[in-house]
């Protein structure tokens, strides 16, 4: 499925900058004629015209996590990406499990399109601001931000993580191991493991990052 997500990514990313990367989830919606409902569930539902409903505190809401989750299956079913996952799957749960996957990931490019990480990483370079800039003008959560830039390229090797006082709060890594995951105890983290960059984000919390 290693190649459908990839292919998924660049579809999402040329389909995003054909609307000129708008971030409002609702001028998305529109400019993809989709309609969007206040419903029980979150859903996608394709067809003439596409709808996707949504809980009514997520349909009133600012944050655009989930409608844009829900946008995410509509390009997802017309990429045709959707209908080969569930030829070359093995079962239906493994296919929803992947088109799970691809669809949270591509919330986060919907969420924080290219040219703001670009911004973002010729202001300060791999380092926790540029992580901390992403949240602030997406309204992205951290976890989110912090992804985004982990798994931006497939091929670079990094990794962030956040801290809770001396335990491990979140992790993420992409072709990078850590001696450390979340939930593990490792007191004065940047003393033991010098090559991390890491930059306070509240008392006894940290952001870290590791680049190479």
């Amino acid at each position: 499925m290693h190649d459908l997500a990839a292919a998924f990514v660049t579809y999402v990313h040329h389909t995003h900058a054909g609307l000129g990367h708008v971030t409002d989830w609702r001028e998305l919606a529109a400019r993809l004629d989709v309609l969007v409902r206040p419903g029980i569930y979150n859903s996608c539902l394709p067809g003439t015209p596409t709808v996707i409903t949504l809980q009514p505190d997520t349909y009133t809401g600012r944050w655009s996590y989930k409608p844009m989750h829900e946008l995410a299956h509509v390009l997802l079913e017309r990429s045709g990406i959707e209908t080969e996952i569930l030829r070359q799957a093995a079962s239906r749960e493994e296919a929803v499990t992947h088109i799970e996957r691809m669809c949270h990931h591509a919330a986060g490019l919907l969420q924080m399109p290219a040219p703001l990480l670009t911004d973002a990483t010729r202001r300060y370079g791999d380092t926790a601001a540029t992580i901390l800039h992403l949240r602030k003008h997406s309204r992205a959560s951290l976890p989110a931000a912090l992804r985004r830039w982990v798994y931006d390229q497939p091929d670079a090797q990094r990794a962030a993580f956040t801290t809770s006082g001396a335990y491990i709060a979140d992790v993420a890594t992409c072709n990078i191991y850590l001696p450390f995951w979340k939930y593990d105890r490792v007191a004065e983290v940047t003393l033991k493991h010098p090559d991390i960059h890491a930059q306070s984000i509240g008392t006894r919390q940290l952001l870290g990052v590791i680049a190479w």
